[in-house]
């Protein structure tokens, strides 16, 4: 088994070994496709949902246009309150589709439309153990609702605060992507007991106030060229191109207006070491970031602290 397919196994076993012995899961709902060509899932109430097989996804091509398109995801949410447990299968799209995707701008509609109220009753949601593998330029975990989540030099959105009691959880997942791998909005977030390999601008990216991002193994990859730019019909200037992006900021965690989160007991490697990749980066005013207990593998600056940021490091261990 080599050094990849060894972490890939990592959150499937934490998974069997945490289930080993408990009390059987609660009735949940399988997912199916809504479509034999497309491959995707539509939860639009409230409940306990998961998966009886895998959902793999072809991209498709004809008429000048292919498809999915980026707004498109093999898991969508329309509400919250919400526990998906992928039950050890595998999201695979081919595509520009997004893993789980959950768009609150959109999702508010629908709230309204059926007289209940999408604050804190209706927002939680909860993603875990299985694989989410995608070899487009979707995102693996997508749950935002003002900010793009995708530039780190990005500043507050005019209406992104105060921020929405979300609690989203993601745990004991698997996720590989070349674009950001998760992506949130809102207060008080969990990731967990991931393995979570990125080739885009980050691997975990959050918006929002007292999270916690613990116990995961974190790598921000060196793609020389781009699963986006490879699959583009304009090759002229590809290397260029690709040459530019490798310039670009990138980090394998960012916070935005995280506040009193914390980042614990991780392995945060950053491959292919520059001035330009870091391990942590906090800004717009992520103030009193506790950071304790985590590796950091190649890392040029372990922890970035920009516009009103600042952090508490304590037992952190740095390896070259």
């Amino acid at each position: 088994m080599n050094g990849w397919s060894a972490l890939w196994m990592l959150p499937l076993l934490a998974w069997s070994g945490m289930s080993h012995g408990a009390s059987p899961s609660p009735a949940c709902t399988l997912l199916s496709p809504r479509s034999a060509i497309y491959q995707d899932a539509l939860i639009e109430a409230p409940g306990a949902y998961c998966l009886a097989s895998d959902l793999r996804q072809q991209a498709m091509s004809g008429a000048g246009h292919s498809g999915p398109g980026y707004d498109h995801a093999l898991v969508t949410l329309k509400g919250g309150d919400v526990v998906i447990d992928l039950q050890g299968h595998t999201l695979r799209a081919d595509a520009r589709s997004h893993g789980v995707l959950a768009q609150a701008l959109a999702n508010l509609g629908t709230a309204e439309r059926q007289h209940r109220e999408y604050g804190s009753q209706t927002r939680s949601v909860t993603v875990r153990n299985g694989v989410i593998d995608l070899r487009g330029i979707g995102s693996g975990i997508r749950f935002i609702r003002w900010w793009e989540l995708i530039q780190l030099e990005e500043t507050v959105p005019p209406a992104a605060a105060p921020y929405e009691q979300t609690r989203f959880v993601i745990e004991n997942l698997t996720i590989k992507t070349d674009n950001v791998g998760i992506q949130l909005e809102g207060e008080g977030n969990i990731v967990r007991h991931c393995v979570i390999e990125s080739g885009g601008n980050a691997a975990i990216m959050l918006a929002g106030p007292h999270s916690l991002i613990e116990d995961n193994t974190i790598i921000l990859g060196d793609r020389l060229v781009p699963t986006w730019l490879a699959a583009s019909a304009d090759t002229s200037g590809v290397l260029l191109k690709a040459a530019a992006e490798r310039r670009r900021t990138r980090a394998a965690i960012v916070l935005q207006d995280g506040s009193g989160s914390v980042i614990r007991g991780n392995r945060i490697e950053v491959r292919g070491k520059s001035a330009t990749r870091h391990s942590i980066y906090l800004n717009n005013g992520s103030r009193d970031v506790l950071v304790e207990d985590n590796n950091f593998v190649d890392g040029v600056d372990p922890v970035v602290q920009l516009n009103g940021s600042n952090a508490r490091l304590a037992r952190n261990e740095l390896k070259r």
